[in-house]
């Protein structure tokens, strides 16, 4: 995928295969194409060529753990910060302290620039876990811990409740719900895709009938792909993330124009 503006924000990846074996993810599919892989500075020299003025956001991650190696994506998030934009990434990771450390003195500069360094956790189940989101990914305790630490640090946190899955309960989306409600700037949850052939689907051990077909309007990929909504879900989780006072979005986009808005007001 070449580097291009999708809407305000430009989506960027190292490339590198992913440290990770998420059931759900789509990229065990045989529709999906790994992106070329790139270094920090072949990135930060590609996003210069482009034109700044089109773009606010820029989001790490796009279908990788963008952490697989930490200091190279430190040493990307430096570089990019110097672009003056929101940062974005999502990780699944529980991050080191020097990590983290490094991340506190980036955002607490791009805020003196009036933007920020915006993190997504993501933990997509709760009891069901450790089969869809199986070691080495942190554990649920773990990446909550986690959560509250960024939050601690500063960080307007936004916890990536992703993709919203068939086999995944309710009550578990409400118990992930109320152990970061304290410590999250917003929820985010998200669509599932899955292709075609049943890759996905015997991953997650589940046949879906309620779906469509979609295209993927994030990166450059024309294949066939199906999408379970998750209307259920997305109903659920909006009403209890309301009835706690919590944002509920799913897209990142409008997630960060929301926490970017607040953090604005603020400083008025």
């Amino acid at each position: 995928m070449d580097y291009k503006i999708v809407g305000k924000r430009v989506i960027v990846s190292f490339g590198q295969k992913c440290c990770f074996d998420c059931k759900y993810c789509y990229t065990f599919s045989k529709n999906f194409d790994n992106f070329t892989k790139r270094s920090a500075k072949e990135i930060f020299k590609a996003l210069q060529k482009l034109d700044c003025k089109k773009f606010d956001t820029i989001y790490l991650s796009c279908d990788m753990e963008p952490f697989v190696n930490e200091k190279e994506a430190v040493k990307l998030i430096m570089l990019l910060s110097g672009l003056g934009k929101n940062i974005h990434f999502t990780t699944k990771k529980v991050l080191s302290k020097s990590t983290l450390n490094s991340l506190v003195k980036i955002n607490n500069a791009l805020q003196k620039k009036g933007c920020l360094l915006i993190p997504a956790v993501t933990i997509a189940a709760m009891k069901s876990a450790s089969f869809l989101e199986p070691a080495p990914i942190p554990s649920v305790e773990d990446r909550i811990n986690f959560i509250k630490t960024l939050s601690k640090c500063g960080f307007k946190v936004i916890f990536a409740m992703r993709p919203f899955l068939p086999v995944v309960g309710l009550e578990e989306y409400k118990g992930l719900i109320d152990l970061v409600k304290n410590d999250v700037a917003c929820v985010l949850g998200g669509i599932f895709y899955f292709d075609s052939e049943g890759v996905i689907e015997g991953r997650i051990g589940c046949k879906i009938n309620l779906c469509e077909e979609s295209l993927m309007d994030f990166v450059d990929n024309y294949s066939k792909w199906y999408v379970y909504s998750g209307e259920k879900e997305r109903e659920f989780v909006n009403a209890y993330c309301a009835k706690n006072n919590i944002k509920f979005f799913m897209r990142s986009k409008p997630a960060i124009n929301y926490i970017c808005g607040q953090f604005n007001s603020a400083d008025e």
